[in-house]
C-alpha cells in the first residue's frame, strides 16, 4: 500500500540535504579556487614565454612598458606572441576591461593597460630610477630565477573604489608605491597567494604576509604580496625586482 511522507519525514530529509550541502560547499569552493589558480599560473607562464620570444626577436632587449602609445600587451598580441587576449586575464579579474579581453574584440587604447598581469616596468621596461627611458637586456639579469617579470597585479587607485570590481594593471611597481597611487601593486588574489612569472621562464605562487588591500572582486580583501612588494628595499631579505 502506498504511503505518503509525513511532514516530519520531509523536514528530516531536507535537513539532511542541507547538512550534506554545507559539508560539500567548502570542498567545492576550494576546488574552484584551485582551478582558477592553476589556470592563472598557466596563463602567466604563457605571457612570460611571449616576453622571451620578444627578447629573442630583438637582440635580447626587453620590451618597453609602452609601445606606440599603448601598453606592452598589444604588441605581444599584434606580433602573434600571444594567440588570444583572454590569456592576459586572471580568472578572478571580473572588471569590464577583462571581459573585453576575454571576448577578444572591441579593444580600446586603454584596454591594454588593464590586463591582470603587471610587468616589472621599473627594471625591465625602463630605467625610471635614473630618469632614462631605455629598456634593459635579459643578459644583464644576474639572478633570472629570482627576478620578477610579471605578477598578479591590482590597479592601486582601485583600492579607493570598493563599489566596483578592481582592475588589473599592465605595470607593477616595486618602488614609489602607495596604495592609492596610479600604479599596479602585487596582489594575492588566489587564497592568499599571487602568481609570479620569473626571468628564467618558470612561474610559481607566492604567499602574502599580512599587509591588506582590496582584491579584484568588489569588497573582497587580499594581501599585498610581501616581500614581492618591495617598499622600501632595505626592509626585505631579497630584492626580487632589481635585475642586479
Amino acid at each position: 500500500m502506498h504511503r505518503n511522507f509525513t511532514l516530519i519525514e520531509l523536514l528530516v530529509v531536507i535537513a539532511i540535504i542541507a547538512i550534506l550541502a554545507s559539508m560539500l560547499l567548502p570542498s567545492l569552493n576550494h576546488a574552484r579556487e584551485t582551478a582558477h589558480s592553476s589556470n592563472c599560473l598557466s596563463q602567466i607562464r604563457q605571457v612570460d614565454s611571449a616576453f622571451m620570444l620578444y627578447c629573442g626577436d630583438n637582440q635580447d632587449v626587453t620590451p618597453p612598458t609602452n609601445m606606440e602609445g599603448k601598453a606592452w600587451p598589444w604588441k605581444f598580441y599584434d606580433n602573434k606572441y600571444l594567440t588570444a587576449t583572454k590569456i592576459l586575464t586572471c580568472p578572478k579579474d571580473q572588471s569590464e576591461q577583462a571581459e573585453i579581453l576575454r571576448r577578444g574584440r572591441d579593444f580600446g587604447t586603454y584596454t591594454w593597460s588593464y590586463v591582470s598581469y603587471g610587468y616589472n616596468s621599473n627594471n625591465l621596461g625602463s630605467t625610471q630610477r635614473t630618469g632614462a627611458s631605455t629598456t634593459s637586456k635579459i643578459t644583464r639579469i644576474k639572478r633570472p630565477s629570482a627576478t620578477i617579470v610579471y605578477c598578479d597585479t591590482l590597479y592601486g587607485e582601485d583600492n579607493k573604489a570598493p563599489d566596483r570590481p578592481g582592475r588589473g594593471y599592465a605595470s607593477c611597481y616595486d618602488a614609489f608605491l602607495t596604495f592609492t597611487a596610479y600604479f599596479g601593486v602585487p596582489v594575492t588574489c588566489h587564497a592568499g597567494s599571487a602568481n609570479i612569472a620569473w626571468a628564467d621562464g618558470h612561474a610559481s605562487a607566492a604567499r602574502g604576509s599580512g599587509r591588506m588591500n582590496r582584491g579584484f572582486n568588489g569588497n573582497s580583501i587580499a594581501e599585498i604580496a610581501d616581500p614581492y612588494a618591495v617598499q622600501p628595499f632595505s626592509k626585505t631579505p631579497e630584492n626580487f625586482w632589481d635585475i642586479n
